[in-house]
């Protein structure tokens, strides 16, 4: 059982497709993994599904993936008739509506999931097609826990919640949340024309649990009074420093802008100091990082000078 599935990565940076990150594209692809299991799960499916990277083609990251059970198997991956015809419903209607009439008719009222299997096709490509359809209805199921259309059953419906409300899918599309990639496409076709799920800056918040929200507390086009350190001047792509701060546990590197007619290199001083700041805070969304604009900086516990009492 074998069948493959791609996802294109497409850069920040219209100018450098491929310039994303390797640490955040190999964690994305980590996530994703974990993602066809837990899916593989709600669906039901007795095998373990595994995920294997096998080509990566320059020009917006796109990476094949090759998705197979864990072992050839000689009989359907269900356990009973319900999770087959669950699966079905969301899969493949037609295969659904043969199911339900095999199943119904009283005369083969004891026919078992594998004597359906016999006569139909019912393998993992199935499983890689629902992929990127159950991420094109994520918005809706991320709302309630109950099931937006006749194909998920209350189950799935609930499970697939119980996923996005404990990020799941979170760490998946995080290069987008660190706008390190523009968006990241899913589908089943290597040109990307058909079955395609896309996630981007307009609709990547749905995949978020609530949990993954960062400083919340910093509202976009307020002033705000932090403390940190400072623990790097940046002049390229754009003159800024990195704020490092710890809130609840977490730590954030935030990126500061220096005031009118300053630069980064008017804050050499407080380098990798502990330091008060005063700043603006623009932001987009409450899952990515706020960015600052700064008002005023001092060191947290100025330097005593005690000069040389010798003299």
């Amino acid at each position: 059982m074998k069948t493959s599935l791609y996802l294109r990565y497409v850069s920040i940076n219209p100018d450098e497709e491929s310039n994303i990150p390797l640490g955040d594209l190999g964690n994305s692809l980590v996530a994703f993994e974990r993602l066809v299991s837990d899916l593989s799960d709600v669906c039901r499916l007795d095998t373990k599904v595994e995920v294997l990277a096998t080509t990566h083609r320059e020009g917006s990251h796109i990476v094949d993936l090759l998705l197979q059970a864990q072992a050839e198997l000689n009989s359907l991956p269900f356990e009973s008739t319900d999770q087959l015809l669950e699966f079905l419903k969301l899969t493949s209607v037609d295969l659904w509506q043969e199911a339900v009439a095999f199943f119904n008719d009283l005369k083969d009222i004891h026919r078992t999931v594998n004597d359906f299997g016999n006569k139909h096709t019912v393998d993992i490509t199935l499983f890689a097609l629902l992929i990127p359809w159950v991420m094109s209805r994520i918005k809706k199921l991320r709302e309630k826990p109950i099931p937006i259309d006749d194909h998920f059953s209350e189950r799935m419906a609930r499970e697939i919640y119980k996923l996005i409300e404990k990020n799941r899918f979170g760490s998946f599309v995080q290069p987008i949340a660190d706008e390190t990639a523009k968006s990241i496409e899913v589908s089943t076709d290597r040109k990307f024309k058909s079955n395609v799920s896309r996630i981007d800056n307009s609709n990547f918040e749905d995949f978020m649990g609530k949990d993954s929200e960062i400083l919340p507390n910093l509202k976009d086009g307020q002033d705000c009074e932090l403390t940190g350190e400072v623990t790097s001047l940046k002049s390229t792509r754009g003159d800024s420093l990195t704020f490092h701060i710890e809130d609840k546990g977490k730590s954030h590197n935030l990126d500061v802008f220096p005031g009118p007619e300053k630069t980064s290199k008017s804050y050499v001083d407080f380098y990798q100091e502990k330091v008060n700041i005063k700043a603006t805070v623009e932001r987009v969304s409450l899952y990515k990082k706020p960015k600052l604009h700064l008002i005023d900086m001092h060191l947290a516990q100025p330097r005593l000078d005690f000069g040389d009492e010798r003299q």
